[in-house]
């Protein structure tokens, strides 16, 4: 592509496509009509709509449009129906392969009728996880289920016509995968065990070509093995009883990778010191290149697939960064004790002249530096004053720099390198898809087709095949389907202080369908070391088209404004972290965004933990609080959980709780139940490793000992955040039962 090439918003013509509920459910291919069953309009938005639906709508693609809707509908349905009437928004493109036959791809975005998005809609798994493009652009990688079986599909990225189809025996899934050699996958899966409904992952890499053969184990516990789907055995793969973790590709090498081993021996791989090998992927050969410098060490590669770097942190979390040597030893080459300085490498430039590493030495905030190697001079390429990095998007070939994002109200982006072909075709989808946030999954190595994944707060997202020479943008697939996003609300960024002054940030979504105050619920985000960020959430979703505000808030110890302000919550569980939760909803309040007399507080994990502190603490404030897999006694973070099985993991939380065990108590919420005043709904798993299922079973038992109103909802195969779509379904039912008998329409 012309770096100089100028793309305008209108010269992106969108034909936007549904290839894969056809491909994938009936043919191989899409389906051979013969003759044009659309009539086309050219908006001017370049998008391509219906005008006029002829009756000849083949019989064979209406299950997959019932597929795309949810519903059940007769044929009748789709006999004499005009656009101008029908209560769809459908998108056809009609086009001509190259046999001159024509060929139809369409989208049915939702039901008008609909005045909201289903629950199980909103909860259920994704239609499409993953699409990537192969480095040399003639093949399409997607995850999607068929059948029920989780399936890794390979599309000619020309035809579209479908030259593979991958899945595992049994209950595995696609836990992520890599394009490498240009024409092959590398595979990482995840078991679903009978007992517990996540996906555990035991280390297993997977390779197959781009047609699906070869698709055996290459590296794992089975690697070696008779291969159970074609009765073959890999030369070279020896099993290993081991972690394995694709580093990066070696592009001068035609069967080559480098991996990294992280043995068995322990509960937790940040237990284990990895050995990097380089493994042909086609039998699963290795050769040692390495033993890792420290326990749970992951690795800084250079374009070429050269060991540079190893980052990782002991058990006092203290970050260490080593260098590679030329003899194959590692130099440590910096240090950065917990809550203190730290610089960590991130990329190497393609001639190797120059290190990228995030920074906040010089300021509260992260910056992301240049490093030029021969002198040790460092340039600052970019720091915002008041938010961090949330991610740097690089050349995926020449480890260049050429955009950030922030941590800030809408994930603002920041581009470092103007110039490149990369950062215009980004610009310029920015005008093209407003209100959403563009991510590129993949390119080719000429970038003459990029994936991008593009989405906001009322849209869970789509995948898009970016032509950057011809500027056609042509809808692939979606993340989710069955949701209309004109019916979803959006979220609006807000500020106000704390008691103390303190500036705090999160969101409001207005309750849908209501003015003037509201009944809301206070959503507290888990972590806590993390934050609530911008774009499509179910939960808030859920809510806000039922009727109910929802309030979210960055409280202190969350992440995103730098190390003062998350160090500001360690040691304040059910303290200062907490009172900026009061604080917020008495500024909803105090704003007439929410209804004095009907708000809730709800949250997950530590959001749980923080819902039923709130109605410890504020019993005057919530009318009902909700738990989901929450703490409930902090006690017991420090003996149950796989929290303290992490290498830093007691470090941790000694850091981030104390260890005075009074304190604990006076801050455990199930020592306190007989304080709370309002109805409470436990939902826990049986199977929770993070938060185990004790926390709820001691909430309970203290409610029910103090002779308070409590509900429960458990589900003893269930893992933290509920991993089975049915039960996570059911659950959020549940959550809108219960909140409209405490606050909503059943409410007194």
């Amino acid at each position: 592509m012309n770096r100089n090439a100028t793309l305008s918003v209108r010269s992106i013509l969108c034909a936007v496509m549904i290839l894969f509920s056809l491909q994938l459910f009936a043919k191989d291919e899409l389906i051979r009509t013969g003759n044009i069953i659309a009539v086309l309009d050219r908006q001017e938005d370049a998008s391509v709509t219906v005008r006029n639906i002829e009756t000849d709508l083949p019989e064979s693609i209406h299950p997959a449009i019932r597929n795309w809707l949810g519903r059940q509908e007769t044929d009748a349905f789709f006999a004499d129906q005009d656009a101008r009437t029908l209560s769809l928004n459908v998108t056809y493109h009609v086009f001509e392969s190259d046999d001159g036959n024509q060929s139809l791809a369409f989208r049915i975005d939702g039901t008008g009728a609909v005045s909201k998005p289903s629950v199980q809609k909103l909860f259920a798994d994704p239609v499409f996880q993953d699409v990537k493009i192969s480095p040399n652009g003639k093949y399409l990688a997607v995850v999607t289920p068929v059948d029920g079986k989780e399936r890794l599909a390979v599309l000619d990225a020309k035809t579209r016509g479908v030259l593979g189809n991958m899945y595992f025996q049994g209950s595995a899934v696609v836990h992520d995968f890599e394009w490498v050699k240009g024409d092959r996958l590398l595979i990482r899966n995840a078991e679903r065990l009978g007992w517990q409904d996540a996906p555990v992952w035991y280390g297993e890499l997977f390779s197959a070509t781009a047609e699906g053969k070869q698709f055996m184990p290459v590296f794992g516990y089975r690697a070696g093995g008779d291969n159970s789907r074609t009765g073959s055995r890999l030369r070279g793969a020896e099993p290993n009883r081991a972690w394995g973790m694709f580093i990066s590709d070696i592009p001068d090498d035609k069967h080559e990778v480098l991996i990294a081993s992280y043995p068995w021996n322990v509960w937790d791989f940040t237990q284990s010191t990895p050995t990097v090998y380089r493994m042909n992927v086609a039998n699963g050969a290795l050769r040692h290149v390495t033993t890792g410098p420290a326990k749970g060490a992951s690795f800084v590669t250079d374009t070429a697939g050269g060991l540079r770097y190893a980052i990782s942190l002991d058990s006092d979390r203290t970050l260490h960064i080593h260098e590679f040597q030329n003899d194959g030893s590692w130099k440590e080459i910096a240090t950065a004790p917990s809550g203190e300085d730290y610089t960590k490498p991130i990329a190497v430039s393609a001639d190797s002249t120059r290190i990228f590493h995030v920074s906040n030495a010089e300021a509260d905030t992260d910056g992301l530096y240049e490093v030029h190697l021969e002198d040790g001079k460092s340039r600052l390429l970019f720091r915002d004053d008041e938010h961090d990095i949330a991610a740097v998007y690089f050349d995926p070939f020449t480890h260049e720099p050429l955009w950030v994002r922030l941590d800030a109200a809408r994930g603002e982006i920041i581009y470092i390198d103007s110039e490149h072909h990369l950062v215009t075709l980004h610009k310029e989808l920015m005008k093209a898809f407003p209100g959403n946030m563009i991510g590129f999954t993949s390119t080719t190595r000429d970038y003459r087709k990029v994936i991008a994944f593009i989405r906001s707060d009322s849209n869970p997202g789509d995948f898009y095949s970016i032509d950057t020479e011809t500027f056609r943008a042509e809808a692939l697939a979606p993340f989710k389907t069955g949701i209309a996003r004109e019916q979803l609300v959006e979220m609006q960024p807000v500020q106000f202080k704390a008691r103390d002054g303190v500036m705090l940030e999160g969101y409001f979504t207005a309750a849908q369908g209501r003015s003037g105050p509201a009944p809301t619920v206070v959503l507290v985000h888990g972590g806590p070391h993390r934050h609530d960020t911008w774009g499509f959430d179910p939960v808030v979703q859920m809510l806000a088209t039922r009727g109910y505000g929802v309030l979210q808030v960055n409280f202190r110890g969350s992440t995103g404004r730098g190390r003062y302000f998350e160090g500001a919550g360690y040691g304040q569980w059910g303290r200062v972290m907490q009172d900026d939760v009061t604080d917020a909803t008495h500024w909803a309040i105090t704003e007439g965004l929410a209804d004095p007399e009907r708000t809730c507080i709800v949250g997950g994990s530590y959001g749980g933990y923080a819902a039923m502190m709130g109605l410890v603490r504020d019993p005057e404030l919530y009318r009902c609080g909700i738990s989901m897999y929450g703490v409930s006694d902090i006690e017991l973070m420090f003996t149950e959980g796989d929290t303290p099985d992490a290498l830093w993991g007691e470090s941790y939380l000694r850091e981030t709780l104390g260890d005075d065990k009074a304190e604990w108590a006076a801050r455990s919420p199930s020592r306190l139940a007989d304080r709370i005043q309002a109805p409470v709904l436990l939902v826990h798993g049986g199977e929770d490793e993070r938060v185990p299922i004790e926390h709820a079973r001691k909430m309970e038992a203290a409610l029910k000992a103090a002779k308070k109103p409590v509900e429960t909802f458990y589900v003893e195969t269930e893992s933290h955040g509920f991993m089975n779509e049915g039960n996570r379904v059911r659950a959020h039912e549940l959550v809108l039962e219960f909140l409209d008998r405490h606050i909503g329409s059943g409410a007194d």
